[in-house]
């Protein structure tokens, strides 16, 4: 479920990115890399919640028994099904999303066959430098293909004068120069894998609107031509392209996908050429990373109310229950589950947090090699008698991580694990909140 509420987050996040970017874009130049920063920032979300576990004074935390903190019951206690009887829909929801994305990858690969043999029928140009044909069709000017790749002109190219055709051919040039055509493959193969995020298509539409800007100014400066000629030309480009099928992949020289502000600030940044501003951006950009950070808190309390204590083992056998008065514990309480197993069983981590201890040293001898996690909220698990521990003080283990071996270790009356359960420092019953069994 944590993965549904996720993706919901990424897309509500990224498409605040894209519509913030969006307005600053009509009013000052940014450069396109600010819109891949964007991409990889809306992306954190997908990392490791942000936990808030308080880490215990001291290790003796564990063992006070004279704590005044008592335990407090809800009325309901969260309880998660057995692995064998759950319902994945992480796992189900998953599977769906790359399933489609896998063929709609195939769909553009086969697209993108289809296109180079189409193009492979044009006529060859050789009065450039450039690999080019033209194709009967009066298509914006584009390149496509990534190793090697080829500029396909329109039937009208023939017919423009020597000066324009030479800013059509220098602007697609710097777009080489630039990589631009493998970068717009890169966002085309990103909006396919995120098709269920529409904002990643609006901060590709976004990236390539940058990226023609920035062509346009690198064209003009680099090959000296004047500002009037070059927009003249665009502004032809414009009315003689016919607006058919737009190719996904690549860039046109026309932009078929820009909106008509698009066009008129594209045309004002030609005639003005203002420096790239990225401050009000990267104050954008800033502003979500503390935004991100508070919502991977959020999700990190979330997660911890959905996720239910699990059984440290895999095959549960009870030897001695919580409370259970002996002669081996001098006739106390026990304060733990005891759970038979086979020599060398995996331990699992009962609920995700941080390993507070890890060794046969830090708590009493008669618990061998013993691990104590400390989880949010007050929690924390004890595992004792080791015969292997596989993880080290300080680290962050997840739920059901296997974290050690069941053994013998410590004052033990044959192989089991002790596994105890503590809320602010005092024992309470396992069973009350591990998984019915």
């Amino acid at each position: 479920m944590m993965l549904l509420i996720t993706l919901l987050g990424w897309v509500l996040i990224t498409y605040l990115l894209a519509f913030t970017l969006n307005k600053i874009a009509l009013k000052d130049r940014l450069p396109p890399s600010i819109f891949w920063a964007a991409l990889v920032l809306s992306l954190g979300i997908f990392l490791p919640n942000i936990e808030w576990v308080q880490s215990a004074d001291t290790h003796f935390t564990w063992l006070n028994e004279k704590a005044q903190q008592h335990l407090t019951y809800v009325d309901h206690v969260a309880k998660q099904t057995s692995p064998q009887n759950s319902y994945p829909i992480d796992s189900i929801v998953l599977t769906l999303l790359a399933v489609t994305a896998i063929f709609r990858l195939i769909a553009v690969i086969k697209r993108y066959v289809q296109a180079k043999q189409l193009i492979s029928t044009g006529m060859p140009y050789n009065k450039s430098k450039l690999a080019c044909v033209v194709m009967p069709s009066n298509q914006s000017p584009f390149v496509i293909g990534i190793n090697k790749p080829t500029l396909v002109l329109p039937q009208y190219f023939l017919h423009l004068s020597k000066a324009q055709q030479n800013i059509i051919l220098a602007h697609e040039q710097t777009h080489i120069n630039n990589r631009d055509h493998w970068q717009a493959w890169l966002w085309l193969v990103i909006v396919e894998v995120c098709w269920f995020n529409p904002a990643i298509k609006k901060l590709n539409n976004l990236y390539l609107n940058a990226m023609e800007q920035r062509c346009d100014l690198q064209t003009i400066a680099q090959n000296k031509l004047l500002k009037e000629d070059y927009a003249s030309t665009l502004l032809l480009s414009i009315k003689l392209s016919h607006q058919t099928v737009s190719n996904p992949f690549a860039t046109p020289f026309n932009g078929q996908s820009l909106s008509l502000d698009n066009y008129k600030r594209r045309f004002d940044l030609i005639i003005q050429e203002p420096p790239i501003l990225v401050g009000k951006a990267m104050g954008v950009l800033v502003t979500f990373c503390i935004i991100l950070f508070f919502t991977k808190s959020a999700f990190a309390q979330l997660q911890n109310v959905q996720e239910a204590w699990r059984f440290p083992v895999s095959n549960v056998n009870i030897s001695s229950h919580y409370g259970h008065i002996a002669k081996v514990r001098n006739l106390r309480p026990h304060k733990g589950l005891d759970l038979v197993d086979t020599k060398g069983s995996a331990i699992l981590a009962a609920k995700s947090g941080k390993v507070i201890i890890a060794d046969a040293t830090s708590l009493s001898h008669a618990y061998g090699n013993v691990i104590v996690i400390q989880h949010a909220n007050g929690w924390q698990t004890l595992y004792a008698h080791l015969d292997k521990i596989n993880v080290n003080k300080d680290q962050w283990v997840n739920q059901g991580d296997v974290i050690g071996k069941m053994g013998d270790t410590g004052k033990v009356t044959g192989t089991h694990l002790h596994f105890e359960l503590a809320h602010n420092g005092k024992t309470v019953d396992p069973l009350t909140y591990l998984n019915e069994y």
